[in-house]
């Protein structure tokens, strides 16, 4: 299969409409799902080249392998693919795609779950259960101190990781992708209130975790990075 999340966004059909006034490139969303729907293979690629980044740092987010996050996030692409022809316009593409793509992550931190619970009984019916487990515990935050190189922000991503899946999901969203109250509800289906109400106990959480590495100045300076102010 050729790879979306790697795709040049289409740039044949784009070449072939520079004389129009209006090019895929930079034209709105709906016209290119609707073109998408009627089999247009490089039209959807424009809404992949424009959705992708997106779409994996939202992933990358919520899951700690990044070879995990890419196979996720081109995943997400392929369902959209195959199911764009019952997108039914309700909602915004991004909104759709959003669903997508939390659905996916959450369907995938399952299986990690039961993965590693599976892994911890059978490692401690072995004998050696007690070291194993420590083991797994480093092996999971290791990716992180390569990528970042910076203790607070190992910390940072460490507690967002130990959010529950609603909270989490709607931090993200929020303070990491910009969204809306408004398409955060769409995307989970659930009223603007539930969102506000899960972005503050996420906020409260994450501070609560990270209450031993700030103090004073720099609990300021780390919510001005990361969106964390409330």
């Amino acid at each position: 299969m050729v790879s979306l999340i790697g795709s040049t966004g289409g740039g044949a059909a784009l070449d072939a409409e520079r004389s129009g006034r209006i090019t895929m490139a930079n034209a709105p969303d709906l016209p290119l799902v609707e073109r998408s729907q009627s089999g247009d293979v490089e039209a959807f690629a424009v809404l992949v080249s424009r959705y992708r980044d997106r779409v994996f740092s939202f992933v990358r987010h919520s899951v700690q392998d990044p070879d995990q996050a890419e196979d996720l996030a081109q995943d997400v692409f392929v369902k959209a693919f195959v199911g764009i022809t019952r997108f039914n316009k309700r909602a915004s593409f991004a909104t759709w795609l959003f669903r997508i793509a939390h659905n996916r992550v959450v369907d995938q931190r399952r299986r990690d779950h039961r993965r590693r619970a599976i892994r911890s009984v059978s490692l401690s019916m072995d004998g050696d259960g007690g070291d194993a487990l420590i083991d797994i515990a480093d092996e999971r935050s290791e990716p992180f101190r390569a990528l970042t190189g910076d203790e607070l922000e190992l910390r940072v991503r460490e507690a967002v990781e130990r959010l529950s899946d609603k909270l989490r999901t709607v931090l993200l969203l929020y303070d990491f992708e910009g969204m809306s109250y408004q398409e955060i509800a769409g995307i989970l289906q659930c009223p603007m209130g539930t969102v506000k109400s899960r972005l503050f106990l996420a906020r409260t959480a994450l501070r609560d975790a990270l209450a031993a590495y700030l103090s004073g100045d720099d609990r300021s300076g780390v919510e001005e990075r990361g969106g964390l102010a409330g």
